[in-house]
């Protein structure tokens, strides 16, 4: 592949994302030099994978869209470059095929998330919905304790522990994890109500209530507030109080990606 952009080059992408969520997600001023590594890693891991895609399409004679599809799915190799890898050679992919390959794998994705209620939730039971009301106080600590660039990716939650997945630059060390603990039982112990209230979606964010970015809110939406601490969008069931929750352990936290991390808790 090519050259890995030069720092200018990673400055100029850095500044138009910051000017694109500007005021949404990010502090353009605070939060400059926090996306630039980011994206600079990002840049090298996709030429990393490109690289290895390109010494298998050396290995294939015969190119189909179900093999194009592999090589995507593998390698994050996109099937333009494919198209054109093999243009070279005399050979044609089949688009149908790929794409019929990609429907598959789509609504294997699907299935395998079926289920389970909005928000994360395995069911209904009471802890579980404890353990659910516990991700918020969780989701505010983590942003409270490790920065302002945490952001949540994530949870499944069941009546057994809660998982939550987010972003951060680094891994929470030990004293940062037993701090967000510390944090989370010092909010059950106050027996916080939680309370909602359905209001505009603009005015919401207004407010600062923290939302998962991937999820497409209505114009009105219901926000879910503990005590004065946690401000979050959200569809529920929670407790009404914090004390219902009785205690929070984080039994681990484990990396799941670049810069993405897990955390289970019960």
């Amino acid at each position: 592949m090519g050259k890995l952009p030069s720092p200018d080059e990673v400055t100029a992408v850095a500044e138009k994302v910051l000017k694109l969520y500007d005021g949404v997600y990010f502090n353009p001023t605070e939060d400059k030099k926090l996306i630039g590594p980011v994206i600079a890693d990002e840049i090298k891991k996709f030429n990393a994978s490109l690289e290895k895609g390109l010494k298998e399409i050396e290995k294939i004679n015969v190119i189909d869209g179900k093999i194009a599809f592999d090589l995507y799915q593998s390698y994050g190799m996109p099937v333009e470059i494919s198209r054109e890898l093999f243009l070279e050679k005399g050979q044609v992919i089949d688009q149908k095929t790929f794409m019929d390959a990609f429907a598959v794998h789509r609504n294997l994705s699907r299935s395998a998330s079926a289920g389970k209620f909005k928000g994360g939730l395995a069911d209904s039971s009471e802890q579980t919905i404890k353990y659910h009301t516990a991700t918020h106080l969780l989701h505010q600590a983590l942003f409270d304790v490790l920065g302002k660039d945490v952001r949540q990716e994530g949870s499944n939650i069941t009546g057994e522990r809660l998982r939550f997945d987010f972003y951060h630059t680094q891994k929470p060390t030990v004293e940062e994890l037993e701090k967000i603990a510390e944090v989370v039982n010092e909010k059950i112990s106050q027996a916080l109500p939680v309370e909602f209230k359905l209001i505009p979606k603009q005015e919401a964010e207004k407010l600062g209530a923290k939302s998962f970015f991937r999820e497409k809110y209505p114009d009105m939406v219901k926000v879910y507030f503990v005590g004065d601490y946690s401000k979050e969008f959200c569809g529920g069931p929670h407790v009404k109080n914090t004390s219902e929750i009785k205690s929070f352990t984080i039994i681990k936290c484990e990396k799941i990606g670049n810069n993405l991390f897990r955390i289970y808790a019960k």
